[in-house]
């Protein structure tokens, strides 16, 4: 699967410090949230643009996005179901797209290790000690995502290729998967903690970020102002 995964390019989003996009990422989604259905569609117009402007490869997506396109459409439903209303669950369809393509772009255009250092910026005041784990933290369960989805993917291939057949019995097939499934990712941790002992890793030994420019800090600024008036005024 190539969701979800790192992808070094050379555009201006791989360019940006990874807490300028987080911040903006924490700052669109929560408004989303309780945000107008207008203001949800213009949030995914801009996240479909940044997309396409980054170059990020959708119609490679287009099968993996999928999956997430039954998620939403079942939430949907719900939301209309107990509404009755069309325009909520349009808003709900905008707001989870938008928060999944951001998701998206964030962990294409950011290693792994750079978004955990990021997010442990947060935690300064803190201490060393408690900022170095909370990158460890983040890192481990970054990587987990895609790990995941890759099993899940690799189990679902092995059962096609050797035929067998969901509908015929689905509540043994589901149950004989998710086992198989956790118990592969369980294994797969196993052999990262394994590597990460073998090179000596230790949570006070971590590569610091460069510091955030002020052309980033405008950045951050400038549209955190734009999202803020558009939800106030939508």
């Amino acid at each position: 699967m190539n969701i979800f995964h790192y992808r070094p390019e050379g555009s201006y989003l791989h360019s940006l410090h990874p807490l300028t996009k987080i911040l903006i990422l924490i700052l669109l989604s929560t408004l989303s949230v309780s945000g107008s259905i207008l203001f949800c569609f213009f949030t995914l117009i801009a996240a479909v643009t940044l997309a396409f402007t980054s170059r990020l490869p959708l119609l490679r997506y287009t099968k993996e996005l999928s999956y997430f396109s039954i998620l939403i459409a079942i939430v949907a439903l719900s939301r209309y179901l107990t509404s009755s209303s069309s325009e909520m669950a349009a808003r709900t369809v905008f707001m989870f797209l938008s928060m999944i393509l951001f998701s998206i772009i964030l962990m294409d255009s950011t290693p792994v290790d750079d978004t955990g250092k990021a997010v442990a910026l947060l935690f300064t005041p803190f201490g060393k000690v408690t900022k170095s784990k909370v990158a460890a933290t983040i890192e481990l369960t970054l990587v987990m995502i895609p790990l995941f989805l890759d099993t899940a993917h690799t189990m679902m291939q092995a059962r096609k290729a050797r035929g067998e057949r969901f509908w015929k019995r689905p509540v043994h097939s589901t149950a004989s998967f998710v086992e198989g499934l956790l118990t592969q990712v369980f294994r797969d941790l196993e052999r990262l903690e394994a590597a990460l002992i073998s090179r000596h890793y230790t949570v006070e030994k971590r590569n610091t970020l460069p510091l955030i420019t002020l052309s980033q800090v405008f950045l951050i600024l400038t549209v955190s102002s734009a999202a803020i008036a558009l939800y106030l005024f939508t």
